[in-house]
């Protein structure tokens, strides 16, 4: 049962998402409100497609009816 978001989960998640290709993690944060920030890099960019396929990935094995959050895919840091 999840009842809150963290940090380590949400890296799980991520590197299950990537795994077998060539992007990494910069970072990952989790905000206030449940917002969750994924930054990616890789040795060949990051594609938008890229980030949709691990945003969906992220949010398929989390589960809004405990927690609503909300995640941001991006390859940089854009705040």
């Amino acid at each position: 049962m999840m009842s809150i978001l963290n940090n380590d989960l949400i890296t799980k998640l991520i590197s299950e998402a990537i795994q077998d290709t060539d992007l990494f993690i910069t970072e990952v944060k989790v905000k206030k409100g449940n917002t969750i920030l994924v930054f990616l890099d890789g040795d060949k960019g990051v594609s938008v497609d890229n980030c949709i396929q691990v945003s969906r990935y992220v949010e398929k094995h989390l589960d809004r009816d405990k927690v609503d959050f909300e995640t941001k895919t991006s390859s940089r840091i854009s705040e």
